[in-house]
C-alpha cells in the first residue's frame, strides 16, 4: 500500500498539466500513488494523461464526464488508497522535497495535518516563473490539541494558509466522511469550505515555516481563485457567508475570545465585494441595487 495519495484535478489544461506531473514523480520521496482526475477536458488533456501511464505505474487516471471540481476531488478521494492525503490542482507546482519533508513531519509529529507555506508564481512563459510573492506563517508550530489549534485558527485564515489543500498533507482518518461541495455555485470557496469543516475533526495540526508549493496564475487563462479580484459574481456573497458561518461556529465552540475579530474578517471581506459590484462595467444599474439590496 502507498503511504501517500496524491489527487491532481485536472480539466483543459494540456499546456500546464505536464508541469504539474512532473514535479510530483520527481519528489524525492518515492511511496505514493498518483490519481489524477480528467474532469471532462474537452483539448487534449485526457491523451497527455493517458500517456503518462506507460511512464510510471504508480499512476492512475481517472476519465470522468465534466462535473466541476468539487466533484473531481471527490472521485479522487473515492480512490485513494493512502495512509495520507495529498491534493494539488494540476496547474500548480510543487517543490521536490514536498512530500518527504511533510511525510517525515507528520509521521514524527503524530499530526491530523501538516501544514505548509507557499508561494505565489506567475507563468511568464517557455516554462519560466515569476515569483510575485509567499505565505507563510511566520514560525513552525505543533498544536496538540483544539483548543490551541484555535488560537491560531483566525491567522491561519487571514494568511491564506488554512484554505487552500495545496499546502496540506492529511491523514486519511481525519477526512473520513468528509467531501468537497459539489455544488457549482460554491466552486468559488470549495477549497476553503471543506477545510472548514475539517477542522472540527482536526485534533493536533504541525505547521511548518517552509515553503514548498506553488500556486501559479497566467495571464492567459481565467481560474476561479483570482475571479475573486476581478468579476462580480452574485455567489460571491453567498460563498463568503457559508464560510463565515463555518468560521463561527468553530470559533463558537472552542474560542470564543475571537468572536469579534472573524466578524471583522469577513466584513472587509463583503466590503470587497461590494467595490467589486459597484465598478462592474458589465452589470446594469437595475442589476446592481438588486445585489445591493
Amino acid at each position: 500500500m502507498s503511504l501517500i495519495t496524491v489527487i491532481v484535478p485536472a480539466y483543459n489544461l494540456e499546456n500546464v498539466i505536464g508541469k504539474c506531473i512532473d514535479s510530483i514523480l520527481s519528489q524525492t520521496y518515492k511511496n505514493f500513488e498518483l490519481i489524477i482526475i480528467d474532469d471532462g477536458s474537452f483539448d487534449t488533456t485526457g491523451e497527455i494523461l493517458d500517456s503518462y501511464l506507460s511512464i510510471d505505474g504508480r499512476i492512475r487516471i481517472v476519465h470522468q464526464k465534466n462535473s466541476g471540481v468539487g466533484a473531481a476531488y471527490n472521485a479522487g478521494l473515492r480512490e485513494a488508497r493512502g495512509e495520507y492525503i495529498y491534493i494539488v490542482d494540476g496547474d500548480n507546482l510543487v517543490d521536490n522535497d514536498l512530500l518527504e519533508t511533510m511525510c517525515k513531519s507528520i509521521l514524527q509529529s503524530r499530526a491530523d495535518i501538516v501544514m505548509c507555506g507557499y508561494y505565489v508564481d506567475m507563468y511568464i512563459g517557455h516554462n519560466t516563473y515569476a515569483e510575485e510573492g509567499e505565505l507563510t506563517f511566520g514560525d513552525d508550530v505543533f498544536c496538540e490539541n483544539k483548543k490551541e489549534i484555535a488560537h491560531i485558527y483566525l491567522d491561519l485564515y487571514s494568511k491564506a494558509l488554512l484554505q487552500s489543500p495545496c499546502n496540506k498533507l492529511y491523514k486519511k482518518e481525519v477526512l473520513d466522511g468528509f467531501f468537497f461541495n459539489e455544488d457549482r455555485a460554491k466552486m468559488m470557496v470549495v477549497d476553503t469550505e471543506f477545510n472548514l469543516r475539517v477542522f472540527f475533526n482536526v485534533n493536533t495540526l504541525q505547521v511548518l515555516n517552509k515553503k514548498m508549493c506553488h500556486y501559479v496564475q497566467y495571464k492567459d487563462r481565467e481560474q476561479i481563485t483570482s475571479s475573486w479580484t476581478k468579476h462580480y459574481a452574485k455567489d460571491m456573497f453567498d460563498c463568503q457567508m457559508l464560510c463565515f458561518s463555518l468560521a463561527q461556529k468553530y470559533l463558537g465552540n472552542y474560542n470564543s475570545e475571537d468572536m469579534k475579530r472573524c466578524r471583522c474578517i469577513f466584513f472587509k471581506e463583503v466590503l470587497l465585494l461590494f467595490k467589486l459590484l459597484i465598478f462592474d462595467k458589465d452589470m446594469a444599474e437595475e442589476e446592481k441595487k438588486m445585489e445591493f439590496k
